[in-house]
């Protein structure tokens, strides 16, 4: 039951909540990561509406009006300096799609950082980036995006001229040394 809009947030549900970003004017976006939508509560009156989806998975990516395109589950969110929500996007319907997604004043969704698809690791131009499942992202001051690609086991930046960089990680997944580091005193 994806629940209701225009009503008092908590009134109604969420599904998989599994992301969250306020804004600078009242405004917390939540994932609600399993009724495959962005919720958006005014903190002022406590009313939540739809953001960004219709409550579909999609079957591969496809740009479109927020409220009409399928979104898969939001794994993250986060806002650059002028307030433009992005969020991490994956499905596992049928085969397993990972994007970046952006939301524009336009209300046109499109990807940022991810080609669609899991595949290869590597440094190129972050529209075709192949990235695995983004669970983390975040902007710093200059307009550089950081996220976290779990199944790939790094991090990267998208810099604001679209190039994309492993920051940190080498591709595997390792465990923790279970030696004790010791020093002469």
């Amino acid at each position: 039951n994806y629940g209701s809009e225009g009503v008092q947030a908590t009134s109604t549900s969420l599904y998989g909540p599994l992301a969250v970003a306020g804004d600078t004017v009242g405004k917390v976006y939540i994932g609600d990561s399993f009724h495959n939508r962005v919720r958006v509560v005014t903190t002022s009156n406590g009313i939540i509406a739809n953001f960004a989806g219709n409550g579909n998975s999609p079957s591969t990516f496809l740009n479109g009006r927020v409220t009409s395109i399928a979104i898969g589950i939001v794994s993250s969110l986060t806002m650059d300096s002028a307030g433009v929500v992005y969020f991490g996007d994956y499905s596992t319907t049928a085969a397993i799609y990972c994007a970046i997604r952006k939301v524009t004043d336009t209300s046109v969704t499109t990807y940022v950082g991810g080609s669609g698809t899991v595949s290869s690791v590597g440094d190129v131009a972050a529209t075709s980036l192949t990235i695995g499942t983004p669970y983390g992202i975040a902007f710093d001051t200059t307009g550089v995006l950081y996220h976290s690609d779990f199944t790939k086991y790094v991090m990267r930046m998208v810099t604001s001229s679209g190039t994309s960089q492993t920051i940190a990680g080498i591709g595997t997944s390792g465990s923790p040394s279970t030696s004790v580091a010791t020093s002469a005193a």
